[in-house]
C-alpha cells in the first residue's frame, strides 16, 4: 500500500501525509469550491504510481519543478522513492531518510510496482491497469456508459480483452490470437481461387494423371524397337511399295539373315571351345597306390596307355583350333558383309530422319509430362493448404465457442455480483441493477435498464468497479474516484456506497465536495477517514493558494519573488 507522501510545495498542513490502508478521503469545503487541489492531489497519487498526467498545464506553470517523496509498504518491506518533475522519466530509489540510492527508469519502476502488488495482467502494462481504475477528472475515463473502457477512444474489443485478462480469462484469447495468425499466414500463401476450387482441384488432378499415363505409354512405344510403329507414328511412308522403304526393308532382311548365319557359326566355335576347356586329369600319380594293392600289376603298360591317350588329346586339340580358325574366318567375312549393309542402310537417310524425329517427339512428350507433373504438384499443395486451412478454421471455430462460453460465464459472474451490490446499496428499493452485455464479437454495452438518469449511470460505474474488485484479487493496486463521480450520487445511496468502498479490500482514494450536506452516516464515514480537508482561502488549498483567484495569484507572485529562507526547490538530496 501507499504509506506516506511528502512534498514541500504543498501548504504546511499537507506536506507530510500518512495514508490509511483502506479508505482515504480528500474533503472539499461546504461551498463546493473548485481549484483548491482535490483533483490535483489525486493526480499526485497517480504520479506516485507511475502516471504522467500530473506535471503539466497549471501545475507546471504555477508550481514549477519540485520533488515528491513517497513510501510504499508491502508487508514487512518498506520502499522509499522520490520523483522530480524536472525528470519525469525517472524514479529515484532512496533510504528511509530520503537519501538517493538508485535511479530507475519509469518503465522499470512500473514493473516493480506491478510485481509488488501482484497485478501483472498478461501483456498489459501497469499504466494500462491504472487507466481503468484511477478515474480522475481530466483523464477521460469516468465513462458511466462504458465503465469497462479506459477512454472514449478505446475499442470495445480491446477493453473486453483487458477485462478478460485481469479476470484471469485471457488464455482463450491468447489461443485465438495464435490460431488467427497461423490461419492468416496460410491464407496469404493461397491464391484467392484456391479456397473456392474444392472439387475442381481433385477433378483436374485426376485428368492430369490420365494424361500423364497416356503420354508415358506413347513415350515407351516410341522408344521401343517396333519399326512399323515408328514409321507410322513419325509420319514416314507406311506402304511397303515405297522404293526407299522397300530398299531399306530388303537391306534390313539381308542384315538379319547374315546375322543369324554368323551367330550359327559363332555357336559352333563356342561348342568347340567348350570341349577344349575341359580339364584332363593325369592318372600317373594313382598308379603307385594301385601297385600297393595289386603288386603284380603291369605299371609300365598302364603308363604307356596313359601316354597314348595324352598324345591323342594333343592331336585333337590342334585339329579343334584349326577348325576354330577356319570358322572365325567365315564369321569375319559375315561381319564385313553386315557392316557394309548397315552403311548402305545409313546411306538411305531414312534411319537418321527417324532418329531425329523420334528424339524430337520424345522431348516434346517429356516436356508435356513434366508440365502436367508440376501442375499436379501445385494442385496437391493447394489441396493440402486448403485442408490445413479447413482444420485451422475448425479449430478457430472451436476456440470461438470456448471464448463465448468464457464471456458468458464472465458476464454472468459480473452481473450477478453487480446485482448483489446494487441490492445492498439500494436496500432492494430499485428493481433494475446495472447490466454488462458482452456480445460474441466482443462488442459491449452497459446500462441500468429502465433508468437512464445521470445518478443511476454513475452509480452503475461505481458498482461496476466494486464488482470487479470483489471478484478478482490484485487486479489493480488501488481505486480512485474523483468528485465528478461521487457528486452525481443520490444522497440516500452515498453512505451504502462508502461502506462498500471500506469493504472492497483495496486502498481507495476519493474526493468529495460539500461533505456536510451528506447524511449523518455518510459524514461519519467521511470524517473518520479524512486524508485532506481542503478549502478556499486562508492558505487551506493544497498548494496554499488558488492561482485561478486573482488576489491569491498576485500574492503568490509576491511570495515567489521573496522565497522563504532555506526553502528547497528540488527536494531533499535530489
Amino acid at each position: 500500500m501507499l504509506k506516506r507522501l511528502l512534498c514541500d510545495k504543498f501548504a504546511p498542513p499537507y506536506r507530510d501525509i500518512t495514508f490509511n490502508e483502506g479508505l482515504n478521503v480528500i474533503l472539499g469545503d461546504s461551498a463546493g469550491s473548485s481549484a483548491i487541489g482535490k483533483t490535483a492531489f489525486l493526480n499526485v497519487i497517480d504520479y506516485v504510481f507511475g502516471g504522467d498526467a500530473y506535471y503539466s498545464g497549471d501545475i507546471q506553470q504555477n508550481i514549477g519543478i519540485h520533488t515528491i517523496y513517497f513510501e510504499f509498504e508491502f508487508g514487512e518491506e518498506h520502499l522509499y522513492f522520490y520523483r522530480n518533475t524536472g525528470n519525469t522519466m525517472s524514479v529515484f530509489l532512496c533510504d528511509d531518510q530520503w537519501h538517493y540510492r538508485e535511479e530507475m527508469e519509469l518503465q522499470h519502476y512500473r514493473r516493480l510496482l506491478a510485481e509488488k502488488y501482484g497485478c501483472l495482467s498478461g501483456s498489459y502494462r501497469f499504466e494500462e491497469v491504472l487507466a481503468h481504475f484511477f478515474r480522475i477528472y481530466g483523464h477521460g475515463n469516468a465513462l458511466e456508459a462504458a465503465p469497462y473502457r479506459a477512454s472514449i477512444y478505446e475499442d470495445d474489443r480491446k477493453a473486453i480483452d483487458f477485462l478478460m485478462s485481469i479476470m484471469g480469462k485471457s488464455a482463450v484469447n491468447a489461443a485465438l490470437s495464435d490460431k488467427a495468425k497461423e490461419l492468416g499466414i496460410r491464407v496469404n500463401q493461397l491464391e484467392k481461387k484456391v479456397a473456392e476450387q474444392g472439387q475442381e482441384d481433385e477433378q483436374q488432378l485426376e485428368e492430369n494423371c490420365e494424361k500423364i499415363e497416356h503420354l508415358t505409354q506413347r513415350y515407351n512405344e516410341l522408344m521401343s524397337e517396333s519399326e512399323d510403329y515408328q514409321f507410322g507414328y513419325l509420319g514416314f511412308p507406311g506402304s511397303a511399295d515405297d522404293p526407299v522403304r522397300a530398299k531399306l526393308n530388303k537391306l534390313r532382311d539381308e542384315v538379319r539373315r547374315l546375322t543369324m548365319t554368323r551367330d550359327h557359326y559363332q555357336s559352333q566355335i563356342d561348342a568347340i571351345k567348350g570341349v577344349q576347356d575341359t580339364e584332363v586329369v593325369s592318372l600317373t600319380s594313382e598308379f603307385q597306390r594301385l601297385q600297393h594293392f595289386f603288386p603284380n600289376a603291369n605299371i609300365a603298360e598302364l603308363k604307356r596307355v596313359e601316354h597314348f591317350h595324352m598324345r591323342i588329346r594333343e592331336i585333337l586339340q590342334q585339329e579343334a583350333q584349326e577348325q576354330i580358325d577356319a570358322i572365325q574366318k567365315v564369321i569375319n567375312r559375315y561381319d564385313s558383309e553386315i557392316e557394309i549393309l548397315r552403311k548402305r542402310i545409313q546411306e538411305t537417310g531414312l534411319t537418321r530422319k527417324m532418329a531425329v524425329a523420334a528424339m524430337s517427339q520424345c522431348v516434346e512428350i517429356q516436356m508435356q509430362i513434366e508440365r502436367l507433373q508440376a501442375e499436379n504438384k501445385q494442385i496437391e499443395e493447394n489441396i493440402q493448404k486448403r485442408e490445413e486451412r479447413l482444420r485451422a478454421e475448425q479449430e478457430l471455430a472451436k476456440l470461438l465457442r470456448e471464448r463465448k462460453a468464457v464471456i458468458d460465464l464472465l458476464q454472468e459472474q459480473i452481473n450477478g455480483r453487480m446485482r448483489e451490490l446494487y441490492d445492498t446499496i439500494t436496500g432492494k428499493k430499485e428493481t433494475s441493477a446495472p447490466v454488462l452485455k458482452i456480445n460474441e464479437d466482443k462488442s459491449a454495452s452497459f446500462e441500468t435498464p429502465g433508468n437512464t438518469s445521470e445518478g443511476a449511470a454513475f452509480k452503475g460505474l461505481i458498482i461496476y468497479d466494486l464488482a470487479i474488485l470483489s471478484i478478482r484479487e490484485h487486479c489493480t493496486p488501488a481505486l480512485i474516484h474523483d468528485s465528478n463521480i461521487l457528486s452525481r450520487i443520490e444522497a440516500d445511496y452515498l453512505a451504502p456506497i462508502l461502506r462498500q468502498y471500506q469493504k472492497c479490500g483495496y486502498q481507495v482514494f476519493l474526493s468529495i465536495d460539500k461533505p456536510w450536506e451528506t447524511s449523518d452516516e455518510a459524514q461519519k464515514i467521511l470524517f473518520d477517514h479524512p486524508l485532506l480537508q481542503l478549502a478556499a482561502g486562508d492558505k487551506r488549498e493544497l498548494y496554499g493558494r488558488s492561482w485561478s483567484k486573482l488576489e491569491q495569484k498576485k500574492a503568490a507572485s509576491d511570495d515567489d519573488a521573496h522565497p522563504a529562507e532555506g526553502e528547497e526547490e528540488n527536494g531533499k538530496d535530489s
